[in-house]
């Protein structure tokens, strides 16, 4: 298992320090003001920053009411996540993970000039945990695909939350009767370095690993994307490969594919840890 950890850590770094080079040769990023420039999912209603609204309203009361939890961002980009609730929830301790020092860099130098306190972003596997580390709540947005096995980052994870603890999770799953050997869907899972779990074997999953479902809302179908004909995708498609763009962007359009078949959701769970797994 280690050899394989190893091998993704490798890969995912060299992706995200690059698309970070991307972003910044763009203007894409922005260390100030504007936190929606700090995401590195998907925008909804062609708003950076509406996701974390979606997710602030469903875990403000959750947040509100408890004082000083341990809020873990497992993968954490930017730190966009943390620093986002931690300017709205300033009593908690937020700590991100990523593999990629740039990304760092760029993090920390938000977190510095908002003059957050409360945010530590470390570069560091999601899937290694000190002995003895806990956290009350676990946040991955469209992070965990990219775990090389899923269910063993998920047991990582369950041993380090705290029993009553919040998994808070944002992802791309298939819809139950798409198929992995799609080519559209290879292409996408290829280009983002993801593998990706159908819903109901998901669901069976996190169940079995001692996990009620407090929420789960397809985003998809709740705020919809904006989908382009098959015609424009496939050619955007030849033109970023053409143009040798980062190939995070030829996902996003294969993506965008799928979405488009119905072979894709874009799920929100949040789930409370009961028990111990029985798997």
């Amino acid at each position: 298992m280690e050899a394989k950890l190893q091998e993704r850590r490798e890969v995912l770094k060299a992706f995200y320090d690059e698309m970070t080079d991307y972003q910044l040769k763009d203007g894409t990023l922005d260390y100030g003001n504007q936190v929606g420039h700090l995401i590195v999912h998907r925008s909804i209603n062609n708003d950076p920053a509406e996701l974390y609204r979606i997710l602030e309203k469903q875990v403000r009361n959750d947040l509100e009411k408890n004082s000083s939890l341990k809020i873990l961002d497992a993968g954490c980009g930017y730190g966009g996540t943390s620093i986002y609730l931690a300017e709205r929830f300033p009593q908690h301790s937020y700590r991100g993970l990523t593999l990629s020092p740039e990304q760092v860099k760029v993090g920390n130098a938000a977190i510095l000039a908002r003059n957050i306190t409360s945010v530590e972003l470390e570069i560091r596997d999601y899937n290694q945990f000190q002995d003895r580390e806990s956290y009350d709540r676990i946040i991955a947005i469209e992070s965990l695909g990219h775990s090389a096995d899923m269910e063993y980052t998920l047991r990582q994870w369950t041993k380090a939350l705290k029993l009553g603890g919040h998994l808070i999770i944002i992802e791309d799953f298939l819809s139950n009767d798409a198929s992995n050997n799609d080519p559209h869907i290879k292409a996408w899972e290829d280009a983002w370095v993801n593998k990706y779990m159908r819903v109901k074997d998901w669901v069976e999953l996190v169940k079995n690993l001692g996990y009620h479902i407090l929420h789960k809302e397809d985003l998809f179908k709740a705020y919809g994307f904006p989908v382009q004909s098959e015609e424009v995708l496939l050619q955007k498609i030849e033109e970023l490969k053409k143009n040798k763009m980062h190939q995070g962007y030829v996902g996003a359009l294969e993506l965008e594919w799928a979405y488009s078949h119905g072979m894709a959701e874009y799920n929100f769970f949040v789930l409370e840890k009961r028990g111990d797994p029985t798997i």
